[in-house]
């Protein structure tokens, strides 16, 4: 199913250099801070990379799709996020080789569409097989939306569409001022981790720890943000008004910060990482004797809950 070498070809210089400028404005904390900017700075550049593709060729183009696909979900529409992700998980099919020992389905696109919006191993197969015959009649798939389309018309994505919208998204922006946090500092649970490649991991959390009825999840992007404090400041400050913290070390985020924080604040810190996923190397270096509970999806909610018996 792999493409030949010379077809998938690297961006070119000054559209890597405003891939990296989007992405910086987007892990500083835009997604959650103004999700519609931060979609509409991806979708541009997503629309300048697919025009921009030489005849016979193709640029890979999943991570803009990914991130939209995350502002899709701080917006509340999960149809539309569940497109972007199915958007990145075609990419990825088209892009990964096999040799290389990596899958499409290991890649952050497709574990959130199967952890978010619930596609069973037969949809992502039914996928695969519409871009192999795509492939097959085109050559070069170079605009992903033929294969959304595609299987649009043959009816594939209704039940896909069906389990989106029953989607809860569990995070809410801007749901109380700096100064009204719920909860007290005894029973206050910061959540951290990489929102944007784990996602449903957050999402699962929350609702977690409020069915223990002893402790209050406290998220940053639910927070409002005072104009006058970085992400950064404010995430910390949330932290320091916790006893506890739950950090999701699956993937690499800013929470790495944050994780450096507990040890000056004391705050009294647990931390889980998918199964086949690697924890950072920076815990490496803050703290050797580190504990993490490693999970499989499935059992996140069991994890989670002998978690919460340890605080």
């Amino acid at each position: 199913m792999n493409l030949n070498e010379n077809v998938n070809i690297p961006l070119p210089q000054d559209l890597l250099d405003k891939y990296r400028h989007v992405e910086q404005e987007f892990m500083s904390g835009l997604y959650q801070t103004n999700p519609a900017k931060a979609f509409s700075l991806w979708n541009d550049l997503y629309k300048e990379v697919i025009q921009r593709q030489p005849t016979g060729k193709r640029y890979h183009k999943g991570g803009e799709v990914h991130n939209m696909g995350i502002c899709k979900l701080f917006l509340m529409s999960p149809i539309d996020s569940m497109n972007c992700f199915m958007l990145g998980f075609i990419e990825d099919i088209l892009s990964t080789k096999t040799e290389s020992g990596t899958s499409p389905e290991d890649a952050p696109g497709a574990q959130n569409l199967k952890n978010i919006f619930k596609i069973t191993e037969e949809q992502f197969k039914l996928i695969q097989t519409f871009v192999k015959e795509l492939m097959t009649e085109l050559g070069v798939i170079q605009d992903p939306q033929i294969v959304l389309d595609k299987l649009e018309k043959s009816g594939v994505k209704n039940p896909m569409e069906k389990s989106a919208r029953g989607f809860d998204i569990n995070i809410k922006r801007n749901s109380y001022p700096i100064k009204e946090i719920p909860g007290d500092w005894g029973n206050r649970v910061f959540i951290g981790g990489d929102y944007v490649n784990y996602f449903y991991v957050i999402n699962i959390l929350k609702p977690l720890i409020i069915q223990s009825n002893k402790f209050v999840p406290i998220i940053a992007s639910e927070c409002i943000k005072p104009d006058e404090m970085s992400i950064r400041e404010h995430a910390l400050l949330l932290l320091h008004n916790c006893k506890y913290a739950i950090f999701d070390i699956s993937g690499r985020g800013g929470q790495l910060i944050e994780i450096e924080r507990t040890f000056d604040y004391r705050t009294k810190a647990y931390y889980i990482c998918a199964e086949g996923q690697q924890p950072t190397a920076m815990l490496d270096y803050l703290k050797n004797d580190i504990q993490y509970f490693k999970h499989i999806d499935i059992d996140l909610p069991s994890t989670i809950n002998k978690l919460l018996s340890l605080f």
